[in-house]
């Protein structure tokens, strides 16, 4: 099982090579998804973790799973 900060840690790295990937920056991530720009930057610096509701907004919005989000598979 992955510890509590591993699964901080992937999420961050995640969430930033989607953002990255699909030519976004994280002020217009936050924008599409309808959440403060200030909450996916602690995300991504790893101060806060997202919270079960934003989970699938954010899985839906890169169309991945949320076990890849939180890193228990490779696959998207």
């Amino acid at each position: 099982m992955l510890a509590n900060y591993d699964v901080k840690e992937i999420f961050s790295k995640r969430l930033s090579g989607l953002i990255k990937e699909n030519g976004l920056n994280v002020k217009k991530f936050a924008q599409d998804i309808n959440i403060p720009y200030t909450t996916v930057c602690d995300w991504i610096k790893m101060k806060t973790f997202a919270s079960i509701e934003h989970l699938p907004k954010i899985a839906n919005y890169f169309t991945v799973s949320i076990d890849f989000l939180l890193g228990y598979t490779d696959f998207e």
